[in-house]
């Protein structure tokens, strides 16, 4: 009797388990043939015949779609899609709001235009190491299922919940799979349509937030919704080719199927007992729609103010980037694009035009101002691409504008006026010579950026013609600008940071004592001084004016490491940087449980710390500016062609990364570096300077040139500028750095 009872059971739980499978595949069916509401899906025998089962079980199946509000049984007349999407799938019941769910769908994408490519955005700057990884999984899943035409749809709702995860905002991580879903019910039409667009899309998106690139990040998402938004604009315009057909079919409907069509709706206007109990549910299930529109307009609200925030804050950098080339283009159409000018009016790029009436850049200093200023084709770079959007956008009289587009000719754009000093570019392009490497310099107390030299370089003038041999090698990097982009050792110059992590947890230098014998060594592992060199006895002062590799790996051991570790990641490594040219986050892997072996290293600059020139010049300006980090900036201001101020720049504090009396101690020691230290070669030229100098090595030392370094700043007691070198595979710091920043101290100091 119990196993009767069994068997009975578990014959209900798989035909319950088969009627489910059918209703998934017929709903599936629904979508993908697609089968529009308002039209009748094939009768019962055809499904059974389809998907190889009774017709008992396609009927339950039926019946079950049915009390979804998905399908409508009538009497003689068969059985009518009347919605394609479930509570489930629009748990939001948009479907009672806006019957066409072509137009819905437009709509829900829309929002998500309004909102999703800013969460994309802050992604790329506070997702985690395990976030990227995960994202990347998720990434490459969706791209195998998809490319095989398998269900994509469950994978592609977890890439987007998961960027939005990656956001830190946990608002829009409770909301996305809610949106995905409602996205989703409405345009399953579409999901398999756009597979390169998809793929690429989805692509771009996964590397801009690895690579923190929060504009790539931000357009790449715009471009893929843009693409899903395209494809539902074109399916709306075969639906109505199809809409037209099927009227027409309509209207041939014979006499005797409207009668009982019109009996069948007789029928069900009669009240009953089942309808009231309906009734009374919709009435229930209306709170619960109320309180989810109550939600979704306070949302709405929102991204209304996050569309005033774009117009107003964002609309420049997503004009100038480099995924909205349409735009651009257009703006060329109307404007001719405005001058590059140095701060002594100097043209560093303007638009001029050729016998054929053809317009094109011309940059007078060619190769000087390559990186900074950058070209202006084959795409843009430098200040070209930054400031794209000013450079086209005209304020010239209002008057003269009307009439120029009346005669339909180009209006003038406006001027970039830089900070940049010509004579000081020219100076550190020269003293760099044909080394491969990057010069910084700006004021410390303004943060305005006076030159930026990279090497190699190229010819903006002839980019289009030495494009092809240009990108034929692929390890070049002439296009690289190694100021900002650049990711180096930064050997002893890193001894200002390990010194300040000292000074914080001493609160004194006094009393270090160290005698060096050119080497130390610690759990066997050995840090040698630089050419073996023996220093003798030492106080900290002098360990750092010589630089002693052996007494700051011993500092490095000696440091409570958590603290140390702390101090390095609060001087901005590993995060984003306030810089408006493309660069690449510094570097720093040290953690409190490294091994002693690493700490050694990284305490003198080696190890797995890599900084850019740009870094270390923003570093350098904060000690010399009382602890003050400005941000660092190139454009002064930008007036029209006729000289009027449309928009200016002014100094203002990033971030305080020292106290006051930490940068007068460190100050302190880079003075003595240079009166009786490595950067001795500065003293004695009529102005005063304080520095630290580096030698780093990379790759296998046994079989490289190390790089060469020196930061500094000179007048030491009121700061005027801030230099940051580094040559590439040169040698010493002393040797080959302190050079190239003396003649830049030099031509400041005589003008």
């Amino acid at each position: 009797m119990m196993g009767e009872k069994y068997m009975d059971g578990l014959q209900k739980i798989n035909k319950g388990l088969l009627t489910a499978k059918v209703e998934e595949k017929l709903m599936d069916y629904i979508l993908r043939e697609p089968i529009e509401v308002g039209e009748k899906i094939p009768n019962e025998f055809t499904l059974a015949e389809m998907f190889g089962v009774g017709r008992g079980t396609v009927r339950e199946a039926v019946k079950s779609l049915a009390s979804k509000g998905v399908l409508e049984v009538r009497r003689g007349l068969g059985t009518f899609v009347i919605s394609t999407s479930t509570l489930e799938q629009d748990p939001l019941g948009l479907a009672n709001v806006l019957d066409d769910q072509y137009e819905l769908a437009l709509q829900l994408f829309e929002v998500r235009l309004m909102f999703e490519p800013e969460i994309a955005a802050l992604a790329s700057v506070k997702a985690t190491e395990e976030e990227k990884e995960e994202l990347v999984r998720l990434c490459d899943a969706v791209e195998e299922v998809f490319l095989k035409g398998k269900e994509h749809l469950k994978l592609d709702i977890e890439f987007h919940t998961h960027i939005a995860k990656c956001s830190k905002n946990k608002v829009t991580e409770v909301l996305m799979p809610v949106i995905y879903s409602a996205v989703y019910a409405f345009t399953g039409v579409a999901s398999n349509k756009l597979k390169d667009e998809t793929v690429s899309t989805h692509r771009a998106i996964t590397d801009s937030i690895l690579n923190g690139d929060s504009i790539g990040a931000r357009n790449a998402m715009i471009m893929h919704l843009n693409y899903n938004r395209q494809m539902i604009l074109e399916l709306e315009k075969e639906r109505e080719k199809k809409n037209v057909k099927n009227q027409r079919n309509h209207q041939n409907r014979t006499r005797l199927e409207e009668m009982d069509y019109q009996e069948e709706l007789d029928i069900k206007r009669k009240p009953s007992k089942k309808k009231s109990r309906n009734k009374q549910k919709k009435a229930s299930t209306g709170k619960e729609y109320t309180i989810i529109a109550y939600c979704f307009v306070g949302i709405f609200l929102a991204l209304i103010g996050y569309l005033v925030y774009f117009n107003v804050e964002l609309r420049d950098e997503y004009a100038n980037s480099p995924y909205n080339s349409k735009r651009q283009g257009t703006y060329q159409e109307r404007v001719t694009k405005g001058k590059i000018l140095a701060s002594d009016g100097d043209i560093l790029a303007s638009t001029e035009t050729d016998a054929n009436g053809t317009e094109f850049r011309m940059y007078p200093y060619e190769n000087v101002f390559a990186h900074v200023v950058g070209y202006s084709d084959k795409g843009t770079s430098g200040l070209e691409q930054v400031m794209n959007s000013q450079l086209l956008t005209s304020h010239a009289n209002v008057a003269e504008q009307v009439q120029k587009e009346f005669q339909n000719q180009k209006n003038v754009g406006d001027n970039v006026c830089t900070t940049l000093n010509t004579k000081l570019q020219q100076t550190a392009y020269d003293a760099l010579g044909d080394r491969k490497g990057a010069v910084v310099v700006m004021e410390p107390d303004t943060g305005k950026i006076l030159a930026m030299v990279s090497k190699p370089d190229f010819n903006p003038n002839t980019i289009s013609d030495d494009w092809d041999q240009i990108n034929a090698d692929a390890n070049s990097s002439i296009l690289v600008n190694r100021a900002t982009q650049g990711q180096d050792p930064p050997g002893s110059t890193f001894k200002i940071i390990t010194a300040l992590a000292y000074w914080r947890q001493n609160n004194t230098f006094d009393n270090f004592s160290f005698d060096c014998v050119g080497e130390v060594e610690n759990g066997g592992y050995t840090i040698h001084c630089y050419h073996n060199s023996v220093h003798g006895h030492e106080d900290f002062a002098s360990a750092f004016a010589h630089s002693c590799n052996s007494a700051f790996a011993q500092i490095g051991v000696d440091l409570n490491r958590s603290e140390y570790v702390e101090t390095v990641k609060g001087l901005l490594f590993n995060t984003q940087l306030p810089i408006d040219l493309p660069y690449r986050k510094c570097n720093f892997d040290l953690e409190a449980n490294s091994a002693d072996a690493l700490t050694m290293q990284t305490a003198i600059g080696q190890g797995d710390t890599l900084v850019s020139p740009m870094y270390m010049a923003m570093l350098t300006s904060a000690v010399a500016n009382g602890g003050n980090l400005m941000t660092p900036y190139l454009v002064e201001k930008i007036e029209s062609y006729t000289g009027t101020t449309v928009k200016s720049y002014t100094p203002k504090i990033y971030k305080k990364l020292m106290t006051t009396q930490e940068a007068s101690k460190l100050t302190e020691l880079m003075t003595g570096v240079v009166e009786s230290g490595t950067g001795s070669a500065l003293s004695g030229r009529g102005y005063t300077a304080a520095g630290k100098t580096g030698t780093a090595e990379h790759g296998d030392a046994s079989s490289t040139t190390p790089h060469a370094w020196f930061v500094g700043f000179s007048n030491v007691e009121d700061p005027d500028i801030v230099v940051s070198v580094i040559a590439e595979e040169s040698g010493s710091g002393s040797e080959v750095a302190v050079p190239i920043a003396q003649k830049i101290f030099d031509a400041y100091y005589n003008n």
